[in-house]
């Protein structure tokens, strides 16, 4: 994943160096149908139209997709909402000597309603594991203002 600006506001209106996370695949044929397999379940997770679109679900936001071509080939790129590091990172960070149950609890809580979410659209999540929960990020309007 690379966090990018938007320097062209496309993603939001108006919103001219909007940070996004962006996720270049490789061009290979397989990791191809994986991303487009991945779009078609985030798009699922993500039904605009709905009673809870403007409710947080806890899922990662997929905003926008498209091919990029280049000298290794064609390689799909995924525009995300920025979020921040995995768990397992989180985890290291304190040495596996475990973390504050206030927020283990309010992890947890947060994975379940993102994983109830995935269910109410008929999506089972099938590799949950700590890489693939992400922590929202507290600093982003600092973050910003160091990439500027």
């Amino acid at each position: 994943m690379w966090m990018c600006a938007d320097e062209n506001g496309g993603l939001r209106d108006g919103d001219r160096d909007h940070l996004v996370a962006m996720k270049i695949c490789k061009s290979a044929r397989s990791v191809s149908e994986q991303a487009m397999d991945e779009i078609k379940l985030l798009e699922a997770i993500n039904k605009e139209g709905s009673a809870d679109a403007d409710k947080e679900t806890n899922c990662a936001k997929l905003l926008n997709h498209f091919w990029h071509s280049g000298p290794n080939g064609k390689h799909k790129c995924l525009i995300f909402g920025v979020l921040g590091e995995n768990l397992l990172a989180l985890v290291k960070h304190t040495d596996y000597k475990g973390l504050p149950i206030g927020w283990v609890k309010k992890i947890a809580i947060d994975t379940l309603r993102g994983l109830a979410h995935m269910h109410s659209r008929d999506v089972i999540h099938t590799d949950i594991k700590l890489e693939n929960v992400l922590i929202n990020r507290h600093d982003l309007k600092e973050v910003k203002v160091e990439a500027e």
